[in-house]
C-alpha cells in the first residue's frame, strides 16, 4: 500500500504561486510512490487544531508544510496536538526559511523536485523544542511552543511591521509585485529601526539557565535560538545543532550591534 502523506499549505501566499507549488509538490510525491491529501491553511491560530485533525482521520505516514517558518511552527504544534509520532517534511518557501536552511534544504518553488527527493527518502532528525508561558504574577496569560527562535524586543516587532505591511499591501496587485519576500523583510526592519530613535525600545531580562543566572538591562533583543539560521541570513553560534538538546542565548545590547 502506498505511503500517505498530508501536504499543509496556504493556496493564496505568495501572489498564488503557492497553490501552484502545492500541486506540484503532490505531483512529485505520488512520482516517488506517495498518495497525498492537501490540507489548507487557516488564519487566526487555527491551522494546528485543523492539522491535528486531520492527522486523526487519516492516519498520514508523514505531514509535509508547504510554507515558511510560521507554517512550519503551526503544523508542527499540530503535530504534537495530535499525539501521535508523525514525521514531517520540509517543502521550505517563505521569506526567512530559517528552518530549511538550517537542515540545508534549498527554498522555493524551483527546488520543488529536490524537496520531494529528501522527503521521500524518509530519512528523519528530531528537532529540540521550547515552551513560552506569558505570565502576570501567578496568572497564567498564554502558552506556546517554539521550534527556531524566540525573540524579544526590536526583531519580533520588526517581524509584527512586516506581517502589516505585507497585508496591507495584499490588494494593491503591482505593488504587492514589487514590495514581497525580503524587501518587505527589510523595509519593516529600517522603519522600525528609524521609530526606535524617536520611541526607545528596550528591555531588560533576568536570564536562569541549569547553567548560570544573569541580568542585563537596556537591551534592544534577546533573542533564544535551537536551530543554526536566524532571520534567513544570520549564523549566531556556529556549533549549533537543531538536536543537541541545547538552546543559544544571544543578548542586543545596541542599535549598532543590532545593525
Amino acid at each position: 500500500m502506498s505511503r500517505l502523506a498530508l501536504v499543509v499549505g496556504n493556496p493564496s501566499a505568495q501572489s498564488g504561486q503557492a497553490a501552484r507549488s502545492i500541486v506540484r509538490a503532490t505531483e512529485l510525491l505520488a512520482a516517488h510512490g506517495l498518495a497525498t491529501r492537501v490540507v489548507h491553511t487557516e488564519p487566526e491560530g487555527r491551522t494546528p487544531a485543523i492539522v491535528a485533525h486531520a492527522i486523526e482521520a487519516h492516519a498520514p505516514d508523514l505531514v509535509c508544510t508547504l510554507g515558511g517558518d510560521g507554517t512550519f511552527n503551526e503544523v508542527a504544534r499540530g503535530i504534537l496536538a495530535s499525539r501521535r509520532d508523525v514525521p514531517m517534511g520540509l517543502f521550505p518557501m517563505g521569506t526567512a526559511n530559517d528552518q530549511g536552511k538550517s537542515f540545508g534544504i534549498a527554498a522555493g518553488p524551483a527546488h520543488l523536485e529536490e524537496q520531494a527527493a529528501i522527503v521521500a527518502t524518509g530519512f528523519t532528525r528530531r528537532i529540540d523544542a521550547g515552551h513560552i508561558r506569558a505570565l502576570e504574577g501567578e496568572r497564567e496569560l498564554a502558552r506556546t511552543i517554539f521550534f527556531d527562535s524566540a525573540s524579544f524586543g526590536l526583531a519580533p516587532d520588526v517581524l509584527a511591521a512586516r506581517n502589516r505591511d505585507r497585508r496591507n499591501v495584499a490588494s494593491m496587485p503591482v505593488l504587492s509585485m514589487l514590495y514581497r519576500d525580503q524587501a518587505v523583510y527589510v523595509g519593516a526592519a529600517l522603519e522600525r529601526m528609524l521609530s526606535s530613535l524617536v520611541e526607545p525600545m528596550k528591555v531588560d531580562a533576568v536570564i536562569e539557565t541549569d547553567r548560570f543566572e544573569l541580568t542585563r538591562t537596556s537591551l534592544t533583543d534577546v533573542v533564544v535560538k535551537a536551530t543554526s539560521i536566524f532571520a534567513g541570513e544570520w549564523v549566531l553560534e556556529r556549533r549549533a545543532e537543531p538536536d543537541d538538546g541545547l538552546f543559544e542565548l544571544i543578548t542586543v545590547a545596541s542599535r549598532r550591534e543590532w545593525l
